[in-house]
């Protein structure tokens, strides 16, 4: 198992993908941040809770998912368009030891791309504005931030495992969690419940740990008690999170498993 992990991430290495949504996901974050302070700077959004600290929160968007399925989906897929896998089982590799270790690559190649969205953030943040006002409670949104969008590596890692087409799993990874976001608006609307359930989809938790839901600042203490989030909604966000990768995860593992080659 060992040796196949490092096999992985020798691959996601040598991916070019993975380096250039890492770029991409750099330079998006510095453009989020420049545009903040010229709109600061400018008061162009009065009336709106537009500062330093949301700007940074709403890093982690449907733009950052969206790169990470990419590049996971290529990881995923490569072996399966380049029958090389069929190598990789001949040496006596078994199915579960394949899916967990391009699964462990997949994780890591996630939490690098967030490492480095943060990373830029927080420093053209610090070079811009002096000070972001960080939070424990933002520090818990950022790590409830990184469980969701593990959710998303793992739903696209599922479904490009299931398919094994590099466009498939893709185009899945992008449309797949928006037509199911707008299913559960439309159940909502027809069952005529108090609440949307896309709320509880990983598309919905996503928006409002990022802060977008209501365009306020979600961290800071005192809007914290004004009712915008509360600490108790990004603990439901977390265990959400992790239950959904869990479920993709074992989802795609099982469907593997019964398929063959």
């Amino acid at each position: 198992m060992n040796v196949l992990t490092k096999f992985e991430f020798y691959k996601l290495l040598r991916q070019k993908s993975f380096y250039v949504c890492a770029v991409i996901i750099a330079v998006s974050a510095v453009l989020s941040m420049v545009a903040t302070k010229i709109i600061l700077d400018a008061a162009i959004l009065e009336g709106y809770d537009v500062s330093p600290a949301t700007a940074v929160l709403s890093r982690v968007d449907d733009t950052f998912t969206m790169l990470c399925g990419i590049f996971v989906a290529l990881l995923v897929c490569g072996d399966f368009s380049q029958q090389t896998i069929k190598n990789v089982y001949a040496r006596g590799f078994s199915k579960t030891q394949v899916y967990f270790a391009k699964f462990i690559a997949a994780g890591v190649g996630t939490l690098v791309m967030f490492i480095i969205n943060y990373a830029v953030s927080f420093l053209l943040g610090l070079a811009l504005f002096g000070e972001i006002g960080v939070t424990d409670l933002m520090a818990y949104d950022m790590a409830a931030q990184l469980i969701t969008a593990f959710s998303f590596t793992a739903f696209t890692f599922a479904v490009s495992f299931i398919f094994r087409k590099t466009g498939v799993g893709i185009a899945l990874s992008i449309v797949g969690p928006m037509v199911v976001n707008l299913v559960l608006i439309l159940v909502s609307q027809i069952a005529k419940v108090d609440f949307s359930l896309s709320e509880y989809w990983i598309s919905g938790i996503l928006t409002k740990l990022s802060g977008m839901a209501t365009g306020e600042t979600i961290a800071v203490a005192d809007t914290l008690a004004n009712g915008t989030l509360t600490v108790s909604d990004v603990t439901v966000c977390l265990v959400l999170s992790a239950v959904y990768t869990a479920a993709f995860v074992l989802l795609g593992y099982y469907v593997n498993k019964k398929k063959d080659g």
